[in-house]
């Protein structure tokens, strides 16, 4: 009975560890753990086997029993291994088309600026970003395309938007304050608006790309302002 015991009590013990690995790994578990893991079913099925199998009268029906009592443990198992090694085959036969997905096309914003419809374009590029909110990029598509269509408005809108979403990424923000002064100076004529963009610009990164730029159109300002006026 005390080896019949053993033999229930340290698979259902096992098992158990995997239950919760499956709970705490939905999708794969870690090297490590299935490491650990495995050496815990082996240990544990040999220990138990052993206990329950020595000092039996018949062999065939202590192995039997044996796997029969396993038989619970060993799926919980093979759901592990299957998902670590499902995971590691699709990664190394489709790693390059998961890591870098093409980039979004912007179909249906794009057929929404066609008819006319900006704020429903600008919704569905608001859409999109909030779909992937690390990527910038449908914002900057987003204000680009509605510069194009001199719709400053809704360009603006989006700018400011990257720029309240981004505030902490120096590079992104810059490039949106970037692209919204040249729109604010070139487009809109509200060269003072763009100054104060710049201004912002260089205290941040004055020793970026960007903050170069900035800083020579805020000289190219200054020195306008003090070029004399034709009497």
């Amino acid at each position: 009975m005390l080896a019949f015991g053993i033999l229930v009590g340290t698979s259902v013990f096992v098992g158990w560890v995997g239950s919760l690995l499956t709970k705490k790994y939905p999708d794969h578990p870690p090297l490590y753990v299935l490491a650990l893991y495995t050496t815990l079913v082996l240990a544990g099925g040999v220990a138990s086997f052993a206990s329950f199998a020595v000092g039996a009268v018949n062999a065939m029906f202590s192995v039997c029993l044996c796997v029969v009592v396993w038989i619970p443990t060993l799926y919980i198992y093979a759901q592990l291994v299957g998902g670590f090694s499902a995971k590691t085959i699709v990664d190394g036969l489709f790693a390059s088309s998961i890591k870098t997905p093409a980039p979004s096309s912007h179909g249906r914003a794009r057929t929404l600026i066609m008819k006319g419809h900006y704020e429903g374009a600008q919704q569905a590029f608001l859409d999109e970003f909030h779909a992937q909110p690390k990527n910038p990029e449908p914002l900057f598509a987003g204000a680009r395309m509605m510069a194009d269509r001199q719709r400053y408005g809704f360009a603006m809108e989006l700018y400011r938007e990257t720029l309240t979403h981004f505030r902490a990424d120096t590079a992104v923000w810059s490039e949106a304050t970037w692209l919204l002064s040249v729109m604010l100076e070139e487009k809109m004529n509200l060269p003072d608006e763009a100054a104060d963009l710049w201004r912002q610009i260089v205290r941040r990164a004055p020793n970026s790309k960007i903050g170069r730029l900035a800083g020579a159109r805020l000289q190219r300002k200054v020195a306008q302002s003090h070029r004399p006026t034709d009497p």
